[in-house]
């Protein structure tokens, strides 16, 4: 029997150490909400941010997908290190894959 891979939102960057439990889920629910207000599948904006990250010509779907990804990371910063005293972080999401 084959396991099917399932992709999740995670918090990424090299200060995501640095969160809580709490935090964390913090950071993915707002970019969960962010991706279920505009209706988009959250695969899509990932794989439309890495052709961009790799100057890849975008559609015009594509640059929106982008738009998308970039307001629900930064939702999930902001949601993430909310009473912070120091946000000069490196910290944002990702899609991680669990196989199940």
């Amino acid at each position: 029997m084959q396991k099917s891979e399932q992709m999740n939102i995670c918090m990424s960057g090299s200060d995501s150490v640095l969160l809580s439990d709490s935090e964390r889920a913090a950071g993915v629910l707002a970019a969960l909400n962010v991706f279920q207000r505009h209706g988009v599948d959250v695969s899509r904006c990932a794989m439309a941010e890495a052709k961009r990250a790799a100057d890849g010509l975008l559609t015009a779907d594509e640059a929106l997908w982008c738009i998308i990804w970039d307001d629900a990371q930064t939702a999930a910063w902001r949601a993430a290190t909310i009473g912070w005293l120091s946000r000069d972080v490196d910290i944002g999401i990702a899609l991680a894959s669990t196989a199940s």
